[in-house]
């Protein structure tokens, strides 16, 4: 307790394991959601931030998490439901502080991560520092694992819908989204239902193309850490303004790709495709805006 009590917020106070989060949730879950127990929630909230992202190595695992970042998004939810947007939910530290949801969003994004470096890359001689400098391709390539079997597949998909929630209350240009794009990867392209795999497998070579057009995950340099105020950022990359822009524009297309690959298993629903995108000259009109101020 005095060690944690030295630490500023921003860093991590203690270390549970999945399990003890997750009987953390449990406890806290059973109480009746009321104005008595908002402290208690909010508590409970912050010590899962607090404990930081915790590598995801099991099917257990998995299903744990799922059930931890669900309770933390609905008690979000209901604790800031008189808040005019939820992108202004966020801590009572400074103003420079993001959203509750964006931390929980990059903790499931980082536990994804971090849980398949740990099991690919585990008794392996491979060099994650030098990965940094390639694509989310190649990472994709390096963190090849077996086919997945049918239940574990339902969890991927699972978790990967939460992701997907959980991003569309994020701001367009979240330093994250390459992040989570490589959870979203990691969890679906090979390793989802029949039905998601089925679309994804007609889509794999514009998802390819727009792997390498975004950088490996920043979870996979060893000098990442959990950051509690706001995403950690490698200040040796240097890129210019239309290197983050093609990145951020392949990021939000397979954002795209991955909604309709849900949306395609639901007949009711309309299916929006990256030709629609691509005609409606959003990413084009982004681009010539970059091209325009850089040149200014």
């Amino acid at each position: 307790m005095r060690l944690s009590m030295k630490r500023k917020i921003y860093q991590p106070h203690f270390t549970l394991s999945l399990h003890g989060v997750f009987n953390l949730c449990q406890t806290i879950g059973g109480s009746s959601r009321s104005t008595e127990h908002k402290l208690v929630m909010e508590l409970g909230i912050d010590a899962i931030l607090m404990n930081g992202p915790i590598p995801i190595l099991s099917e257990m695992d998995k299903s744990r998490i799922s059930m931890v970042v669900s309770w933390a998004t609905s008690s979000i939810f209901w604790l800031y439901s008189n808040q005019r947007s939820l992108l202004e939910i966020s801590c009572k530290e400074p103003p420079r502080n993001e959203s509750l949801l964006s931390k929980i969003l990059r903790l499931l994004a980082a536990s994804v991560i971090l849980g398949k470096i740990s099991s690919i890359f585990h008794g392996k001689s491979v060099d994650l520092a030098g990965n940094t400098s390639e694509t989310l391709c190649s990472f994709l390539d390096n963190a090849y694992e077996r086919a997945e079997t049918a239940k574990s597949c339902s969890v991927n998909d699972t978790l990967a819908v939460i992701i997907l929630h959980l991003q569309d209350h994020m701001p367009k240009n979240s330093d994250s989204l390459p992040s989570v794009i490589a959870a979203l990867c990691l969890l679906l392209l090979d390793r989802s239902s029949k039905q998601v795999n089925k679309h994804l497998a007609n889509n794999r070579g514009k998802i390819e193309m727009l792997c390498s057009k975004i950088g490996c995950p920043a979870e996979s340099n060893p000098a990442w850490r959990w950051h509690y105020y706001q995403p950690w950022k490698d200040s040796a990359l240097q890129r210019t303004g239309m290197e983050r822009l093609e990145e951020e524009q392949a990021c939000r297309s397979l954002l795209v790709l991955f909604s309709s690959a849900f949306s395609a298993c639901l007949s009711e629903f309309p299916v929006l495709s990256l030709d629609d995108v691509e005609k409606s000259g959003l990413f084009q009109w982004e681009r010539d805006l970059m091209a325009k101020q850089s040149s200014t």
